[in-house]
């Protein structure tokens, strides 16, 4: 519980209006609402756009990345409202809602956090969802998890090792009992595992969502990495030489 209060915190202590950072380079807010009356729903959806880049072209591809992800997700969720069968005797609707934050936006790399909060009226509970974007603000490219590593490093076994076993160290400090199948299964060697990672200041943040290392109960797992424990497997002709110094 206290790693979902923090990770929360550090979400939406980030989520304002604008940030300004260097090279005039700016994040300013995106909103889109609806409301339907027929389907029985309510959509709220903030999301960053830059502005201010002098690379053009690569500002364009960031932002319709992040457009497209967003407005897509819209329609998958209006699309399934059409055939959720809400309970008439409730008096509330579903619920769909984006807010993000922003973990760097330095040393070339735009690393941000987008938050999913759904609810299906009449379901047993909420979900909330986070997906992790990192981008190479020279070109505009979505920097996917295996571009951080040497390639003959084993980096995947490096980093699962690593977070199964902080995961294990936090649940027995806050007395969270993880099943060990379902634990190294969820941040085993895999690279699905680790898709929702974020370049920070400090190191890499990986969070796990909902049921993927535990049932719902312990809800988002996040384990933060710190640079000097991955320097031996980091590509340092890619984007984290930078983030070593």
């Amino acid at each position: 519980m206290e790693r979902q209060i923090k990770l929360l915190v550090l979400v939406f202590s980030l989520l304002i209006t604008r940030f300004l950072f260097a090279d005039d380079i700016k994040v300013e807010n995106k909103e889109f609402n609806e409301k339907n009356d027929e389907f029985r729903y309510e959509i709220k959806a903030n999301y960053p756009e830059l502005k201010g880049m002098s690379n053009e072209a690569a500002q364009v591809k960031i932002n319709s990345y992040i457009e497209y992800f967003i407005t897509q997700s819209i329609k998958d969720f209006k699309n399934e409202m059409k055939d959720w069968q809400i309970p008439d005797e409730l008096d509330f609707n579903s619920s769909f809602e984006f807010n993000y934050g922003v973990d760097n936006l330095n040393n070339d790399v735009f690393s941000i956090r987008i938050e999913n909060f759904s609810y299906y009226a009449g379901a047993a509970h909420p979900n909330t969802y986070l997906s992790s974007m990192n981008f190479n603000l020279t070109n505009g490219e979505f920097i996917n998890f295996s571009q951080l590593f040497r390639p003959v490093s084993d980096y995947l076994q490096y980093i699962s090792d690593f977070c199964v076993f902080d995961l294990k160290r936090h649940g027995r400090e806050n007395e969270i009992e993880f099943d060990d199948e379902w634990l190294n299964t969820g941040a085993g060697p895999v690279e699905e595992n680790f898709k929702n990672y974020n370049i920070t200041g400090v190191g890499l943040i990986i969070t796990f969502n909902n049921y993927q290392v535990g049932p719902y109960v312990i809800g988002q797992q996040e384990v933060l990495i710190p640079y000097e424990k991955i320097t031996n497997i980091v590509n340092l002709d890619g984007v984290l030489k930078p983030f070593l110094n």
